[in-house]
C-alpha cells in the first residue's frame, strides 16, 4: 500500500476508485465504504484508494475542543492495507483548506488525479461550512465523468453505526456494544514502560502501558482482555483508572496483569484487545482488600475464559 501527502502524487494512476472520509476507528459503517472501493476497483481494473485527512478536520474547526480518536494513525493505516486499500491519499487539513468551497474542492480533485469512482457515506459532508454532500457530487459525477455510491445507514442491533456512537459505548463501558459496531475489539497499544511496582508487590505483576494523549480510553475500571506480544497470545486483567487505593494519579493509566506470564517485557510493545469489562473501578481501604478484589477478579476472569473463549 502506497501512503502521498498530496493530489499531485497520486496524479499518474489511472482509474482511482476512492472512499472519502476521517475513517476514525474504521468501524462496520467505514467498512462498508471500503468495500465498494475495492469492488469497484477489481471490477474496472483500477486503483483501490481512501482519501483522508491529517490532523483530524475537528482539530482545526474547533481546536478548543478536545477531539479522543478510536484508534492511532499507524493502526488505520495497517487496517486499511488488510482491508484491501492499494493507496491512501492523505492530505494536509489547514484552516485554509477548510475554506475551500465544496465544489472548488471536487474540481480541484477531479483536475488533479484520474477519478473515476467515488465512495461516501450517506450523511458526509465537506468544504466550507460542511456545505458539500452527496446531492452536490451526483451533479458534479455528471460534470466530471466520475461513478457515485452512496453507502446508506449501517445499523446493528438498533444502532446506527458512528465513531461518536462507539466513543459513547466506550465511555460507559459497554465493551460489547462497542465491539459490535467496530466490528472487533476495541485496542489499547503502546510500549510497555517502567512503572512504580506496586503490582508486583502485591503480587500481581503488571505491564504498564505508555498511553498516546489523543486516544480515547474506555470507563474506568477492569476489563478482561486479550493481550498480544511478539505475534503470542494470552489473556489478561486490564485495569483503566487512577489507582485510588495505591497512588491516585491525577490522570487515567492503562496496566495490564497478563495471566499465567512473567517475562520481561519494558521496551516492547503491546496490544490489548478489550474483551469484557469486569467491574467498575474502586477505592479500598487497604492494599489486603484490593488483593482479594484481584483474586476474585482473576477467578472471574477464568471463568468467563472457561465459558467463551
Amino acid at each position: 500500500m502506497k501512503v502521498v501527502k498530496s493530489l499531485k502524487d497520486a496524479g499518474e494512476i489511472p482509474k482511482l476508485c476512492i472512499a472519502l472520509g476521517n475513517f476514525d476507528g474504521l468501524h462496520l459503517g467505514h467498512q462498508q465504504l471500503i468495500s465498494g472501493v475495492v469492488n469497484e476497483a477489481n471490477k474496472i481494473n483500477g486503483t483501490s484508494a481512501v482519501l483522508t485527512f491529517f490532523p483530524h478536520p475537528a482539530k482545526v474547526i474547533s481546536p478548543e475542543k478536545v477531539t479522543r480518536y478510536l484508534i492511532n494513525d499507524e493502526r488505520k493505516l495497517n487496517l486499511l492495507k488488510q482491508y484491501g486499500i492499494k493507496l491512501v491519499i492523505q492530505l494536509p487539513f489547514t484552516q485554509e483548506f477548510a475554506d475551500i468551497q465544496a465544489e472548488a474542492f471536487i474540481k480541484e480533485l477531479n483536475e488533479a488525479i484520474q477519478l473515476a469512482h467515488l465512495v461516501i457515506g450517506f450523511n458526509y459532508t465537506f468544504g466550507r461550512g460542511g456545505a458539500g454532500d452527496w446531492r452536490l457530487l451526483e451533479k458534479l459525477s455528471k460534470e466530471y465523468k466520475f461513478s457515485l455510491q452512496v453507502i446508506p445507514p449501517v445499523i446493528v442491533n438498533d444502532i446506527l453505526i458512528s465513531s461518536t456512537a462507539i466513543r459513547t459505548a466506550l465511555l460507559e463501558g459497554n465493551i460489547s456494544v462497542a465491539s459490535q459496531l467496530l466490528g472487533r475489539p476495541p485496542l489499547i497499544e503502546g510500549e510497555v514502560e517502567s512503572g512504580n511496582k506496586f503490582g508486583r508487590k502485591l503480587g500481581f505483576p503488571t505491564a504498564n502501558i505508555k498511553l498516546v494523549d489523543n486516544i480515547l480510553l474506555p470507563k474506568r475500571g477492569v476489563y478482561l482482555a486479550r493481550v498480544v506480544q511478539d505475534n503470542c497470545q494470552y489473556f489478561g486483567l486490564l485495569n483503566i483508572g487512577l489507582r485510588p487505593t495505591l497512588t491516585n494519579t491525577l490522570s487515567p493509566v492503562a496496566e495490564v496483569h497478563i495471566l499465567k506470564f512473567d517475562n520481561n517485557i519494558y521496551g516492547q510493545w503491546l496490544e490489548v484487545y478489550l474483551l469484557e469489562k469486569l467491574r467498575d473501578e474502586k477505592k479500598f481501604a487497604n492494599p489486603d482488600q484490593l488483593v482479594n478484589q484481584i483474586k476474585i477478579d482473576i477467578s472471574s476472569a477464568w471463568e468467563i475464559i472457561a465459558q467463551k473463549y
